[in-house]
């Protein structure tokens, strides 16, 4: 049995994509292998993925989808099709930073769960550091300074990207843990599951993962219809949190829906959509604003 296996879902991006196979080291056949699903992409993509495969120094499995299922299903069929003791994931557009293979050894003969290390991200425009790793990189280190309840609590409900993490693969699959097929935020009901059934949780300052940033990402995009679907999710995670915490430990977390609101005005979609935003926030008893903004 392999120790690690890097679990990557990829649809018409294959020169990222090689980026992000060229950051791992040829020695990292000696601990794991690589999982690529490909999501039925265009033939150029996979001409390029066909032709850079061979010419890799460590295990890699391409597997093919014959119609487009989603990054979530992409996943989900990796995880299903790996074989080793520990699990991460990578999106095909970022990269993992030099040495990341060294600092991932040392929790291989752990008993945690899931570890959670810092990430960095670049914009792809500017090749300057982004700012798409802030929120992470502050929960990593809050809770490394003081492994309290609530930085524990906020970095297993807001850190809800399933990059820049090493899970255990039999905590994972013992327990059913699966990304959901929706178009965006497949991730944040399988992140916030698998953070909130377990206690085995740590984390690690060291910089293991490049996360990217660009105009054109699916971050960038912000329609009605994803939109809405990131509200659903959302409200389904917090009604997952309240029947976990204390009510005292749960108002600590400042769960609220600003956010939605600032990306309804900034993406100019509506005051219809911002009613119907509010109500659901109000019926749900989720506050719109911030606790600091009320002072």
């Amino acid at each position: 049995m392999n120790e690690l296996t890097i679990i990557i879902p990829h649809y018409n991006s294959s020169n990222k994509l090689i980026r992000l196979l060229k950051s791992i080291p040829d020695s990292f056949g000696n601990i794991g292998e690589v999982i690529v699903v490909d999501d039925y992409s265009e033939k150029e993509h996979l001409k390029v993925l066909n032709q850079t495969v061979p010419k890799l120094n460590y295990p890699i499995k391409v597997l093919k989808n014959r119609d487009e299922k989603g990054a979530g299903n992409c996943r989900n069929i990796g995880i299903d099709a790996s074989d080793s003791r520990w699990l991460m994931f990578a999106d095909s557009d970022d990269y993992f930073i030099d040495n990341f293979c060294d600092i991932l050894m040392q929790y291989f003969n752990s008993s945690w769960d899931i570890v959670y290390f810092r990430p960095t991200s670049m914009n792809e425009k500017t090749k300057n550091v982004g700012k798409r790793h802030v929120i992470y990189e502050k929960l990593v280190l809050n809770y490394s300074h003081e492994s309290s309840n609530l930085f524990l609590n906020k970095m297993r409900f807001y850190f809800v990207v399933p990059w820049s993490k090493l899970y255990r693969s039999s905590y994972i699959k013992d327990n059913k843990f699966y990304f959901e097929n929706t178009l965006v935020s497949n991730d944040v009901i399988f992140s916030t599951l698998s953070a909130f059934e377990t206690n085995r949780i740590t984390c690690d300052k060291s910089i293991i993962y490049c996360v990217t940033e660009c105009d054109e990402s699916l971050m960038g995009r912000v329609t009605k219809d994803r939109l809405e679907i990131r509200i659903e999710v959302f409200l389904r995670q917090v009604n997952y949190v309240k029947n976990k915490l204390n009510q005292s430990d749960l108002k600590k977390l400042d769960i609220n829906g600003f956010r939605f609101i600032k990306s309804i005005i900034k993406n100019r979609l509506g005051i219809d959509i911002s009613i119907k935003c509010i109500k659901l926030l109000s019926a749900n008893k989720i506050n719109v604003f911030p606790i600091s903004m009320k002072r």
